[in-house]
């Protein structure tokens, strides 16, 4: 079972490598929308830790990937 079923992991992409022309290196650059949805998600998971029990809300995902 791979860990991203199980919902241990949550991969986003949030920069990449890329190539400056003028100095003929590799810069760092960030996806500036991914970030601002990990940060969004981030404080979504954080204010969630003090919502009171009955008004969370539960979502059961099913798929199967054909093995």
């Amino acid at each position: 079972m791979r860990p991203e079923t199980w919902g241990w992991i949550d991969p986003i992409m949030i920069a990449s490598n890329e190539l400056d022309n003028e100095t003929n290196t590799e810069v760092y650059v960030p996806v500036e929308t991914q970030v601002e949805w990990l940060v969004d998600r981030a404080v979504a998971q954080t204010e969630l830790s003090g919502t009171d029990e009955s008004d969370k809300k539960v979502a059961i995902l099913y798929y199967s990937h054909g093995c």
